[in-house]
């Protein structure tokens, strides 16, 4: 997916540079999820008391990792569809009297 996103801002096809990432965050944030679990299983039984929290280990884990790169990376492609206004749109520039 991280590929994907950046052939689509080589080839400036926008719609790629939305949606590669987008799916890429679903992917990771289901792994990070996946991730969190296991750490939890092995820090803590049933027996006795757990005491490590997910936000503690949340990015430290490489889906966590993954999940903020391509959050960036889908920040970046709803970035490339806002509105540019064109040249002849543009409020031109106040030039000095000479």
């Amino acid at each position: 997916m991280l590929v994907a996103a950046l052939l689509g801002w080589f080839a400036n096809n926008r719609w790629m540079v939305l949606f590669a990432p987008l799916l890429g965050f679903g992917i990771a944030s289901a792994q990070w999820w996946m991730q969190l679990h296991a750490v939890r299983a092995l820090f803590c039984s049933v027996t006795t008391p757990c005491d490590v929290s997910y936000l503690h280990l949340g990015p430290l884990t490489t889906a966590g990792l993954a999940d903020l790169v391509f959050f960036l990376l889908l920040l970046l492609g709803v970035d490339s569809f806002a509105h540019r206004p064109k040249r002849a749109e543009m409020i031109p520039f106040p030039r000095k009297a000479e």
